[in-house]
């Protein structure tokens, strides 16, 4: 214990909670500008078993911020480079490499076996897909993200006495379209945002661990800008338009999508006075609302009503065109989205 004597001298920390680090499991999702400082200082802490994803190679342009990595390691995987050089900073640690990263088809067999994980991805596909298995699953979600000279953290999906924080849907329930939110290649990134921001949500998962309630930074959101040292702190609470749910559907949630095409189709688009019309021509249709029971029960424009992560095939017809409908149109565009690529004729009303 000789290594962590510096901070289990911290009355937070001790030798008690020096033990509850070395027994932790974690997960870092990408190991590129947020997850170098995160791997390293958590490696540096006694963080007994961490997990490492990520699909990508090192590039020469990662260097200028990624500082985990050495020249001599570009064009390797960033994952398995990574725990050979946190192995080097601290051997007495067990690290697991993931080289394909999370996604899709994998999240299911990952996500649940982590006391805590940490989103340092950099695309929204993964960052949404992240932030719902967390949701699903009851895991704490330590998020950041970085951009130009900025840099936002939060922890979403905390336990709490009653239930769980809010999460990244209750800040934004839809992601953004690529239009507002540009990659580092094309926005750019000065390095020290990764540094700083990774250093705040490396701390923010030590205090997770040790059990540090009363400091762990939930319904909260910061924004810092490192070019003017302005800050910006944000309370939020669990948003009426977050559509997640615990039988949530994530095969039928396209987040490819939703993160990359903001474009609805025209031709798939209905309107009340539309509906009407298709109602009094006698041609069989099928309206659905696919918002929760009971905001059906509050109010709705009749149809069936089956939540979005519980529609399936034994419910909806080839044969007649499905209307989708929601109090936003947000999630009625998801599924006739969704049922649309399997073959159906859908359509999304929209209510206003």
């Amino acid at each position: 214990m000789e290594r962590y004597q510096r901070q289990i001298i911290l009355k937070e920390v001790g030798e008690l909670g020096q033990k509850k680090l070395l027994q932790s499991k974690v997960l870092v999702i990408g190991a590129g500008g947020l997850g170098s400082p995160i791997l390293l200082y958590l490696a540096a802490a006694g963080i007994g078993n961490i997990a490492i994803a990520d699909f990508d190679n090192i590039s020469i342009h990662n260097l200028q911020r990624q500082i985990l990595f050495q020249y001599s390691q570009i064009n390797q995987n960033k994952a398995e480079q990574a725990a050979k050089n946190l192995s080097l900073l601290n051997p007495e640690i067990h690290l697991q490499v993931i080289d394909d990263g999370v996604h899709l088809h994998n999240f299911h067999e990952i996500i649940p076996h982590y006391d805590v994980i940490i989103d340092g991805t950099d695309n929204f596909t993964t960052k949404y897909l992240v932030n719902d298995a967390c949701f699903v699953y009851e895991k704490p979600l330590v998020y950041g993200a970085i951009h130009q000279w900025e840099g936002q953290f939060s922890v979403f999906n905390y336990p709490l006495k009653e239930g769980f924080s809010a999460n990244l849907r209750d800040l934004f329930p839809q992601p953004p379209s690529p239009e507002n939110s540009p990659a580092c290649s094309s926005a750019g990134i000065i390095g020290t945002v990764a540094g700083v921001m990774g250093s705040l949500m490396a701390n923010e998962v030590i205090k997770i661990l040790l059990d540090l309630h009363e400091q762990v930074f939930y319904n909260q959101f910061l924004s810092i800008n490192l070019l003017t040292l302005e800050q910006r702190k944000i309370k939020f609470t669990h948003h009426p338009e977050n559509p997640l749910n615990k039988n949530w559907n994530f095969e039928q949630f396209d987040y490819e999508f939703l993160c990359e095409k903001p474009i609805f189709p025209k031709e798939m688009v209905l309107n009340l006075e539309q509906l009407e019309n298709i109602k009094n021509s006698g041609k069989p249709y099928l309206l659905v609302d696919v918002r929760e029971n009971f905001e059906h029960e509050q109010e709705n424009l009749g149809g069936l009503n089956v939540p979005m992560g519980k529609l399936d095939e034994n419910k909806l017809n080839k044969d007649i065109p499905i209307i989708f409908y929601c109090s936003t149109g947000q999630r009625s565009k998801f599924a006739a989205t969704f049922w649309k690529k399997k073959g159906y004729t859908t359509y999304n009303l929209e209510r206003n």
